[in-house]
């Protein structure tokens, strides 16, 4: 992370009033601009980006001259101003990088130096930094959003056991009735086949059984889920209170600090008071002595 260094206004004066025919043939120009590492397309940034506080932009400077060729110039004059404050200073390179900068509408000025007592022409970029980020089809989910999404869809697996259920339980009575209809058809029930059917039909009943035991793990796998998480959150709930009971206490002994480092002061100055006077009282009398 680069720093602003202000420079003197001086410098900004007389890069501004040194500009000669050099300034119609060059200009200053951006290369690429990037943050957190990915390329920001030209027509984005300038139409204007957003970053966050937190993020890393990086501008790649340049020269372009009358021919169009690209060059790197000796130096760059980077002015940066928002509503509050300008800030300036000199670059040896073309890169220029931030992070860290306050929220509020910034105005960013570039202009080369391509020699000495020779400027090209200045480049103006107006960005803002606020609370979201903003460069062109970016998408940054918020945390919070994440995690209430995903604890709002997280009921979702037993809906879908109980519709499983829901099927397997309908396929076994279909499978049951149609065996049940193929056996009244048969003009004669064998003792073999009511066997079949027996057996088929305790399968069925065992596998309803498992099925509805694995909906009984899950949902208790469920609620105890929710117990842990509401455990967490009633932890959280308790820190933070307690940290907020610190910082008051912590508020009341800086204010009692205060306070009594005040009686102090004024103790000393009365103390200071009285000396002065004694000593006058005491040196009276010696004088006429």
């Amino acid at each position: 992370m680069t720093s602003l260094i202000a420079k003197p206004a001086a410098v900004l004066i007389i890069a501004l009033f040194t500009l000669d025919a050099t300034a119609q043939q060059h200009a200053t120009i951006l290369r690429s601009v990037s943050v957190n590492g990915r390329t920001v397309p030209e027509h984005v940034w300038k139409a204007g980006i957003t970053i966050r506080p937190e993020d890393f932009v990086q501008w790649h400077v340049a020269v372009r001259t009358a021919e169009g060729d690209t060059i790197e110039a000796a130096s760059y004059l980077v002015v940066l101003s928002n509503e509050e404050v300008t800030q300036q200073r000199i670059l040896t390179a073309p890169a220029l990088e931030y992070k860290g900068l306050p929220e509020g509408d910034y105005t960013l000025r570039l202009q080369a130096q391509v020699e000495a007592g020779k400027s090209a022409s200045p480049l103006l970029v107006r960005f803002r930094v606020g609370h979201s980020l903003g460069i062109g089809n970016e998408q940054h989910a918020d945390p919070s959003t994440v995690d209430s999404t995903a604890s709002s869809q997280s009921p979702a697996f037993p809906l879908r056991l109980w519709i499983a259920i829901a099927l397997g339980s309908s396929f076994i009575s279909v499978i049951m009735a149609f065996l049940l209809l193929q056996h009244r058809r048969r003009t004669r029930l064998t003792a073999q086949d009511f066997d079949h059917l027996r057996s088929e039909l305790e399968n069925a009943k065992a596998t309803i059984a498992a099925l509805e035991q694995f909906k009984q793990e899950q949902q208790r796998d469920l609620d105890d889920l929710h117990h842990r998480l509401e455990l967490h959150r009633a932890q959280a709930e308790q820190t933070n209170k307690h940290l907020a009971e610190q910082n008051r206490q912590l508020r009341d002994q800086v204010e009692r600090l205060r306070a009594a480092k005040e009686r102090l002061e004024k103790l000393q100055e009365e103390k200071d008071e009285l000396l002065s006077i004694l000593i006058h009282d005491i040196k009276n009398p010696l004088l006429i002595i």
